[in-house]
């Protein structure tokens, strides 16, 4: 009997013990959480928030991040870095442009310097971006980047659908939209259109990387998409030539087109 008291005893107490352990990891949220540097290139450097006397620490490809929240991943000039962040239910590439300082407040929390930033996730998820002249949110899923300006943020959706969230308003995008966000409050423009055929050929964030992105076909159809639709708003028909040899062209107006 004492035996299996003293049995009973230490079980009991593994049981507590590991459960406690599983109980820990499962309240801090980041146990499954990775970040990855999946490329780097120029002057990149990763700097933890409290500042220890310790130059910034210099960033190579294939490196984990085990820096504790918060802290920054600087591009200096005409460099530019990619982050994989994933977790047990999502996948995002983070790419850093050239003069950007971004710092990681949490796994969906950013704290934008200055410079640009490209999003590209699959799972509906949810951002939190600011800086000290303005602040948003973003929910949805797709390819999209943002850049710091004087006022407020600079926003465009590349593939997909998202929904940009201020204080006051929100405002649905779709691919080839271009919003600015301006003031404490995050206010929202109206939505621009871009030509997403010449942001796709001439975006920095998008080419100067070794590789594609994983949406990179999704960004291609997208652009084919538009281009596609824009033909069907501004339509022209070329004739032929007439008995005075002068070229015919009827140009149609704009076309009501969904």
């Amino acid at each position: 009997m004492p035996v299996f008291k003293c049995f009973f005893f230490v079980f009991t107490f593994n049981w507590l013990f590991f459960s406690s352990i599983a109980f820990c990891l499962s309240n801090t949220g980041e146990d499954s959480s990775k970040k990855v540097i999946n490329f780097c290139r120029g002057k990149t450097y990763l700097q933890p928030k409290k500042m220890d006397g310790k130059p910034p620490k210099s960033l190579s490809e294939g490196q984990i991040i085990k820096a504790e929240y918060p802290y920054a991943l600087i591009a200096g000039k005409l460099s530019y870095i990619e982050v994989h962040q994933t977790n047990s239910k999502s996948s995002t590439i983070v790419r850093i442009g050239k003069s950007t300082a971004l710092e990681f407040n949490s796994q969906d929390s950013f704290w934008l310097y200055q410079g640009s930033v490209l999003f590209s996730h699959r799972q509906d998820l949810s951002w939190e971006i600011s800086s000290p002249e303005s602040h948003f949110s973003v929910k949805g899923s797709g390819t999209w980047m943002t850049e710091k300006t004087e006022i407020g943020f600079k926003i465009i959706l590349l593939e997909g659908k998202i929904v940009v969230v201020g204080e006051k308003n929100k405002t649905e995008m779709q691919a080839g939209d271009l919003i600015l966000v301006t003031g404490k409050k995050g206010q929202t423009s109206q939505k621009l259109k871009i030509e997403l055929p010449l942001l796709l050929a001439t975006s920095k964030l998008l080419n100067n990387f070794d590789n594609y992105l994983p949406s990179h076909s999704r960004l291609v159809s997208a652009a084919h998409v538009q281009t596609l639709r824009t033909r069907k708003k501004y339509e022209s028909m070329i004739g032929g030539v007439t008995k005075n040899r002068k070229l015919e062209i009827w140009q149609f107006g704009q076309n009501s087109v969904d």
